[in-house]
């Protein structure tokens, strides 16, 4: 196979790549064309996810010159001399909307490399969503070529969502505690966003107890809410009047939803309504067709919590990996990584 690279001049003066190869001609660029009609398979990777984040967004693009249809993007937030994909969202990585030759992920990631050293950046950091974002790069042969290291592996658990009950998933003990909390009658409310506040707080306050940091900030939480309000659900548990559970649930594609922050009450730990939540959140996922039900990492600051992967498990989580991959990028331009 030949190829041929030259560079043309965008209206910004940004270049863009060229690889003119045997079967397509792909562009790689900085910048979207408009004709592409892009739309990301994840909401981290939506337009107005990326607008309210905190420190400026570096985007690539791969299109298919010939169709005008996009094959591998990828996001970076810039960091003092850091690009990280992405810093303020559980994952980021290269997304892939059709398939191409490896050649042209390969090409993808010099042309990311050359633009990242003209921008004086030192270290590049991934952060390589769980498998089952199927449009992710997750070839950690891939990352090895490219003289990536990987920096950190979280462990990820989630259920299959299936027409049988949630409970089929869950330990026999987990079990027990559904039909308990089932038996004391505690509801479970789908809450709107002018309960945010309060749900907020709870969820602050139970997590402190446990030594679990807060994902995000309030003033974040509610602009991405008011941003992407069809994307953010809340449920909670009550016994009577008190709230007892609650989470934050995100749909993240149209296949997954993602148990994003969730927090119970030290006051019922002997009924553990963490798994009503679940149970109520799964049937939720259900009813609006996703697929998979995301439980999240199981880590308190870089370190494995391993109660809560037990409690993940017997839920019937199933385990994957998130590896967090890293390259200092070498500045000799004779050399691509």
């Amino acid at each position: 196979m030949t190829r041929k690279t030259t560079f043309v001049t965008t209206s910004s003066s940004s270049p863009r790549l060229w690889y003119r190869m045997l079967t397509t001609d792909v562009i790689y660029s900085t910048e979207l064309p408009p004709e592409t009609g892009y739309t990301s398979d994840s909401i981290f990777y939506h337009p107005d996810y990326l607008s309210q984040l905190t420190s400026d967004v570096v985007s690539f693009y791969a299109v298919d010159q010939s169709t005008s249809e996009l094959i591998l993007s990828i996001h970076f937030q810039i960091l003092n001399q850091k690009a990280v994909s992405l810093w303020e969202a559980p994952f980021g990585g290269i997304e892939s909307s059709k398939y191409s030759d490896p050649s042209v992920l390969f090409g993808f990631m010099n042309y990311i490399f050359d633009q990242l050293r003209s921008k004086n950046i030192k270290e590049i950091i991934i952060k390589s969503a769980p498998d089952f974002h199927r449009k992710f790069q997750h070839n950690p042969e891939f990352f090895t070529e490219k003289n990536f290291e990987i920096y950190g592996t979280d462990i990820n658990h989630h259920l299959v969502i299936t027409e049988a009950d949630p409970s089929e998933h869950f330990s026999t003990m987990q079990k027990r505690r559904l039909k308990k909390s089932l038996s004391a009658n505690f509801e479970c409310r789908h809450e709107d966003s002018s309960r945010l506040d309060t749900l907020y707080s709870f969820i602050t306050k139970c997590r402190k107890q446990k030594n679990h940091e807060m994902p995000v900030s309030f003033d974040r939480l509610a602009e991405a809410i008011q941003k992407l309000p069809d994307t953010y659900h809340l449920i909670s548990i009550y016994d009577g009047n008190q709230l007892i559970a609650a989470t934050v649930s995100v749909a993240v594609s149209k296949d997954v939803l993602y148990n994003f922050m969730p927090a119970s009450s030290r006051s019922h730990d002997t009924y553990s309504p963490m798994v009503l939540l679940i149970d109520q959140l799964y049937r939720y996922g259900r009813e609006h067709d996703f697929k998979v039900l995301d439980l999240g990492t199981s880590m308190t600051g870089s370190e494995l919590n391993f109660s809560l992967i037990a409690f993940k498990e017997r839920m019937g989580g199933i385990e994957s990996k998130r590896n967090i991959y890293r390259n200092i990028i070498s500045h000799d331009t004779s050399y691509h990584n």
